[in-house]
């Protein structure tokens, strides 16, 4: 540790709370920074899941005819190294991912008009996996409220 300076560690969620209070603002609306939602069939493999998680490069699935229901790619690893599926892959490592997603737990993500990131931060959840949806159907994530602002020179402190 370097002496006389303070290490931090601050989270998305961290920033996002900031936004939500007001002590930052994302200079962006939802549409500037909203992605698509990827659907997949609940009877799908859960190989096919991740090919597409990694294809796309989202954390996120959500289920084709469940209304806005969507599957992260946390619940799909808990799954996958929980103790049964662990004792799958030590006794037979052919079957370890040939299992559908219906298996899978679903979350639903919060709603949030289409318009301000300043407003939209004030509905994102506290769990790791929350995210939003608009009214135009178009997914926001804590990377959408930080980084993408950031990296466009939109997020600035408030004074």
């Amino acid at each position: 540790m370097t002496h006389g300076v303070q290490e931090a560690l601050v989270t998305l969620g961290d920033a996002v709370g900031l936004i939500g209070e007001g002590k930052l603002s994302a200079r962006m609306s939802t549409d500037d920074v909203g992605s698509v939602p990827i659907a997949i069939s609940r009877d799908r493999p859960i190989i096919e899941a991740i090919r597409k998680m990694v294809s796309h490069n989202i954390r996120r699935l959500f289920v084709e005819k469940e209304q806005g229901k969507f599957i992260s790619d946390r619940t799909l690893i808990g799954y996958m190294f929980s103790p049964q599926r662990l004792g799958i892959a030590r006794d037979h490592p052919e079957l370890w991912i040939d299992e559908a997603i219906e298996k899978l737990d679903t979350r639903t993500p919060g709603r949030c008009r289409t318009g301000s990131l300043d407003e939209a931060a004030k509905e994102m959840g506290s769990a790791p996996d929350d995210c939003l949806m608009t009214d135009e159907w178009r997914v926001i994530s804590r990377w959408d409220l930080v980084v993408k602002p950031w990296r466009a020179g939109k997020l600035e402190a408030v004074e």
